[in-house]
């Protein structure tokens, strides 16, 4: 007599696609290392219907730091700090001294960390030459003081920008003069699941 053994199949379906119920806008899913990411940077316009978008389908929108708090999908979050250096880490390339990495533009390309650069009042500074992304990280709290001026920066999220280097790009923490950013700087954001 022959047993019938059964064989338990068990599929894992990755989501890779997520539409934010609050626009309709579909975005791609990405892991990277132990977390998901939304590739593509935030496109809601619901915090403030009318404001500048400039681009906003390429580069996403550019968003204040007042509007950050409801800013991503149920689920997700703005990246803190330390997800940020996480993602840095992740990226292939070599170290710099500034906590950051020398990246190829390949892989910035593969995790869509665009050169956006950053809005401020209607219109969009360095384009294609940087890019600006916000952390959720206290923004308040100093992380860095120029010795030589004693002006006191705040940590403001990462930035990427041309290295000088063929087909390389540097991906690192940035930073601001509080005055400077808190009600004038717009910025690109990334989400990534809670």
């Amino acid at each position: 007599m022959k047993y019938l053994i059964p064989i338990l199949m068990i599929f894992v379906i990755q989501q890779d696609k997520i539409t934010d119920y609050r626009d309709q806008q579909e975005y791609s899913l990405k892991t990277i290392g132990d977390k998901t990411w939304i590739k593509e940077n935030l496109r809601f316009l619901e915090v403030n219907p009318g404001k500048f978008i400039l681009s906003h389908e390429k580069y996403g929108v550019y968003y204040k730091n007042g509007e950050l708090e409801n800013v991503c999908p149920d689920g997700y979050h703005i990246p803190s700090l330390s997800e940020w250096k996480s993602l840095i880490e992740q990226l292939p390339g070599k170290r710099n001294s500034r906590q950051g990495k020398l990246v190829p533009m390949t892989s910035l390309n593969d995790n869509e960390l665009l050169l956006g650069g950053m809005g401020r009042q209607d219109t969009v500074l360095l384009s294609q030459v940087m890019g600006y992304y916000w952390t959720s990280t206290d923004t308040l709290k100093t992380f860095y003081k120029e010795p030589d001026n004693g002006l006191q920066k705040h940590l403001i999220g990462i930035h990427i920008w041309s290295s000088g280097e063929q087909d390389s790009i540097n991906v690192e923490p940035t930073y601001m003069l509080a005055e400077t950013y808190a009600s004038m700087i717009k910025m690109n954001c990334k989400c990534i699941k809670d």
